[in-house]
């Protein structure tokens, strides 16, 4: 299935899958799409490191904040997955483009080729 964010394609793709972007026509649409997606992602993960210190002296409570944080970073990490990228630590993704693959870290503006 295909979707289309302004004239960037989306593919939901299985892992396995492999999408290449091309570096010159979509790598300014890519990254601002990934920024408005991760920013969700990463204004709830902030949220939830200030409820676990808050509770400081509650283990069980912080635990609990633990695992919901857990949960948002998966998400994310899917979401990365069915746009055809590879998600990697701290909101970072891997990015196969036509000139070779590509890092983008947020909150950056562009994508940093590594090849």
């Amino acid at each position: 299935m295909n979707t289309t964010h302004d004239s960037l394609k989306i593919h939901s793709l299985y892992e396995s899958q492999k999408v290449i972007f091309d570096y010159d026509v979509q790598s300014d649409e890519l990254t601002a799409l990934l920024i408005r997606h991760t920013r969700k992602y990463v204004y709830k993960l902030n949220e939830l490191k200030a409820r676990h210190d808050h509770f400081f002296a509650h283990p069980q409570k912080q635990q609990e904040i633990r695992q919901e944080m857990n949960v948002i970073v998966k998400k994310w990490q899917s979401a990365i997955r069915r746009l055809g990228l590879v998600p990697l630590d701290n909101f970072q993704t891997r990015v196969h483009t036509n000139k070779g693959d590509a890092i983008w870290k947020f909150p950056a503006q562009s994508l940093e080729l590594i090849n």
